[in-house]
């Protein structure tokens, strides 16, 4: 194997975390922004998304404000998340366990800013997400309701607001 462990990175407790000791225990999935050499983790031991700078290996933020760890990953959150960074302004994408998509402002990691939460009228979690640089649109899934589906949203960034292009989207026999 060519891969070794280089670094621990410590993950800060918010007021959110609620595990003995404020322990980093529950997460679903990270994303690597390349323009802002930054790494986005949906925390839901702390409620949060955890921004760590790729160049200093520490975390220099946290968006808050999500359901954290409930009693199952389907209304649990942060879950899915992508962040976007264009003209010198980051927007950071990530679903939340009570079917919304929540917008924050990222620019200054630190000082991260909910801009919206977009409900998807479902039931459960806001997950798996992508992002296309062509279009600037964002596809999310609602992977735990049922019938799944997925929601796409015009997310033209910089400050401005994210709307539902279409909704839902289904795969017949899925």
């Amino acid at each position: 194997s060519n891969y070794s462990l280089r670094t621990l990175i410590s993950i800060p407790a918010t007021a959110a975390n609620v595990q003995p000791g404020g322990a980093f225990t529950s997460f679903d999935i990270g994303f690597f922004d390349a323009t802002s050499r930054n790494y986005f983790i949906a925390d839901r031991s702390n409620a949060s998304v955890d921004i760590v700078s790729g160049s200093t290996l520490h975390v220099i933020g946290q968006a808050q404000g999500f359901a954290g760890q409930a009693a199952t990953t389907s209304t649990s959150g942060a879950d899915g998340v992508v962040a976007v960074t264009a003209g010198g302004f980051t927007t950071l994408y990530a679903g939340d366990g009570n079917s919304t998509l929540k917008v924050f402002n990222a620019t200054n990691p630190s000082a991260s800013t909910l801009l919206q939460s977009i409900s998807t009228a479902g039931r459960f979690r806001v997950d798996e997400m992508a992002y296309s640089p062509t279009t600037h649109q964002v596809l999310a899934a609602n992977n735990a309701d049922s019938p799944a589906y997925a929601t796409l949203f015009n997310a033209p960034g910089g400050g401005s607001p994210a709307t539902i292009a279409v909704t839902p989207i289904t795969v017949p026999g899925a």
